[in-house]
């Protein structure tokens, strides 16, 4: 959403053990010309780099893994959305909010989930209610018509979707299920379908129930579409009954692939990939498991 984000203390550790000196950078813009959560190619705009503060080896000898963490979060603090208002830019696409509705996924208006539709080159739209959110040239929301609820920028929007998140994980009773397909590494490049299941998400637990089988098996993919010479492949006769549980309390965080996919390891080093039905539920997913995980700490 243009929002630095926190993170854990490796790169502090490493830095600390190797007494490098530390020169911070911040880009304005690159987030807007292409966010990561767009289905479109890269925008046509401006990307600025910007020197900060510099800090020596003997500066870090000093210094706690602690404090270096501490300084690394407030030096690379930083708000996209805040830069555009100010610098106020242009950025061209014939598909701005291509994606949007993958993160922008709740309606302002009626507050439901999992209706925002991408229904132009520069708006989404609610099925249930009919509002409007449109991405400005300068990268910034409106609406379309007066009549139209939204936010001002993404990291407003996406903030309001997390306090309902964090409301609804503190009832006991919280629950989502989702039909998926189960992917996993078939080389180095691709995945194989190996199964379909429902993937179920609670505050302390990811779980899938369905099928599996063994990955040589499954149908290969690339870019979501089966591999040529496996076209005529089919999983029947080959699967067997999964049933797999991930502990919240023992993540660091999810991958995600906004509108795609979760991908989740075990504690044996193996990766699940789950692809989801409702492709927009994945951004949701990944802030429940930050939510409740280890990353809740940082």
């Amino acid at each position: 959403d243009g929002k630095s984000i926190v993170f854990d203390e490796g790169v502090a550790r490493l830095i600390k053990k190797s007494n490098c000196a530390m020169y911070f950078i911040k880009s304005r813009g690159a987030y807007t010309t292409y966010p990561r959560w767009t289905e479109s190619f890269v925008r046509i705009g401006t990307i600025k780099a910007e020197f900060g503060r510099f800090v020596s080896g003997e500066e870090i000898s000093k210094m706690s893994v602690e404090e270096i963490h501490q300084m690394m979060l407030d030096e690379l603090d930083y708000n996209e959305n805040d830069y555009l208002r100010e610098a106020n830019l242009k950025f061209k696409s014939r598909k701005m909010a291509a994606g949007l509705q993958n993160v922008a996924y709740a309606c302002p208006k009626c507050k439901k989930e999992f209706v925002m539709e991408f229904k132009g080159s520069d708006y989404i739209e609610c099925n249930s209610c009919g509002n409007k959110v449109r991405m400005l040239p300068n990268g910034l929301l409106g609406g379309v018509t007066s009549d139209d609820v939204t936010f001002d920028d993404l990291h407003k929007y996406t903030d309001w979707e997390k306090e309902i998140t964090r409301a609804q994980v503190k009832d006991p009773d919280f629950k989502l299920e989702f039909k998926v397909n189960l992917l996993k590494p078939f080389d180095p490049v691709h995945f194989a379908k190996t199964g379909e299941g429902v993937l179920t998400v609670t505050p302390e637990k990811v779980s899938y129930k369905g099928t599996d089988c063994d990955v040589v098996e499954g149908i290969p993919l690339h870019k979501g579409k089966v591999i040529r010479k496996y076209r005529n492949r089919t999983l029947d006769g080959k699967t067997f009954p999964l049933e797999v549980e991930f502990k919240i309390s023992e993540m660091k965080g999810m991958v995600a692939k906004f509108g795609k996919h979760v991908e989740i390891y075990d504690n044996a080093g193996n990766l699940y990939r789950f692809m989801l039905e409702k492709g927009q539920a994945a951004y949701k997913i990944q802030q429940i498991a930050f939510m409740c995980g280890k990353s809740a700490k940082i």
